[in-house]
């Protein structure tokens, strides 16, 4: 989703991939933030960290609700490495790139998305998770981390969870709307080709490709915490997706998501 916001945001000119942190964030004492651009961010190689720590720990998770409360979490501490020169998961990145999309389109990221990708999708169950909203049907999370020993009972993942998702992640959904975002993604509905493609591909945008070329590359992404995995894999050339959610610790979904890959036909097979 925050992927998707900076491409429609670079697709119309309000950012460049190019750009630094420093460049939209400035008062945000991020180090190396005059070298760190969004394309590191959102490839995971700025350098930042996973944000979740001690500090992370102390902190009343009902004061989590929005962007600005996560940057006690991506400030004060190094670099793993400099911009560009190693690559590794960051939570932290996400946060960054999630408060640069506030500061470019002048909304909140979770109203951002609402009109701008969940509603032209017809995503009409996904939306920021609020532990105190009341949704219809919302499956709570069950989780053995933190338990002693192996087979302890589950427990509702409830107290640890944010008063509110972030742009790292944590966003609730349903597989029939992540395969409506799938389609939209394919038909471009989103974004204009070329930048589809960059969500396709990891490759800078190019102009247009004619009308018969094959389009290649799709998405794998997975995520997870306690009581809580998913996993949403599409694949342009073979013609799957594959969308698994479960309310269960990682990396069941995961699990479930790689057996189904190796139930498909081979890739010189067509699928239909």
């Amino acid at each position: 989703f925050t992927q998707i916001a900076v491409a429609q945001l670079a697709a119309k000119g309000k950012l460049s991939l190019t750009d630094t942190v420093a460049h939209h964030l400035p008062g945000i004492p991020i180090p190396s933030a005059d070298k760190m651009t969004i394309q590191h961010l959102v490839t995971h190689t700025s350098g930042l960290g996973h944000m979740f720590g001690e500090k992370y720990d102390a902190t009343p998770k009902a004061s989590l609700r929005r962007l600005s409360d996560y940057i006690p979490f991506v400030t004060g501490e190094p670099l793993a490495f400099a911009p560009g020169e190693g690559r590794a998961y960051s939570n932290a990145g996400y946060i960054v790139l999630g408060l640069i999309i506030e500061k470019v389109s002048g909304m909140e990221y979770h109203e951002y998305l609402r009109e701008n990708v969940f509603g032209p999708a017809g995503m009409k169950d996904t939306g920021p998770y609020d532990p105190a909203a009341a949704i219809a049907n919302r499956a709570i999370g069950y989780t053995r981390e933190g338990a002693e020993g192996k087979g302890q009972a589950l427990r509702p993942n409830t107290p640890g969870l944010a008063a509110r998702n972030s742009s790292a992640g944590g966003s609730r959904s349903t597989a029939p709307d992540l395969l409506k975002l799938d389609q939209a993604l394919r038909q471009n509905r989103l974004l204009p080709a070329q930048w589809s493609g960059w969500i396709f591909s990891g490759k800078p945008p190019v102009p247009e490709a004619s009308a018969g070329e094959k389009r290649r590359g799709g998405i794998g992404v997975a995520g997870g915490g306690p009581g809580t995995n998913a996993a949403f894999e599409m694949d342009l050339e073979r013609g799957y997706t594959v969308v698994v959610m479960a309310n269960l610790d990682p990396q069941i979904a995961e699990r479930v998501a790689r057996r189904i890959r190796q139930w498909l036909p081979a890739p010189d097979k067509t699928v239909r």
